[in-house]
């Protein structure tokens, strides 16, 4: 099975300078002071989606971390078990 894994990059904002942005895709993103505040929004971001978080350098230039979240298991949640009746 094929699972599909959004990427997000927290990585320092062009834009402001001394913030960090959590970067999901083209146009504006969330900046943060602390790099610590975006990896923890990008962790919010994934809903019940696979997510890889690539956090880049303080030059923006190489990934230094890759944190792969699993948003079923984040939740606690497990497939719904087909030969399972109601409660």
């Amino acid at each position: 099975m094929l699972i599909a894994m959004r990427i997000i990059r927290v990585q320092p904002s062009q834009r402001f300078p001394r913030y960090w942005e959590a970067a999901e895709g083209d146009g504006p993103q969330p900046a943060f002071r602390d790099r610590n505040d975006a990896i923890t929004y990008a962790k919010g971001r994934f809903g019940q989606s696979c997510t890889e978080i690539h956090v880049y350098d303080y030059g923006g230039n190489e990934v230094v971390e890759k944190i792969t979240v699993n948003g079923r298991s984040r939740y606690g949640q497990s497939p719904a078990d087909p030969d399972a009746g109601p409660d």
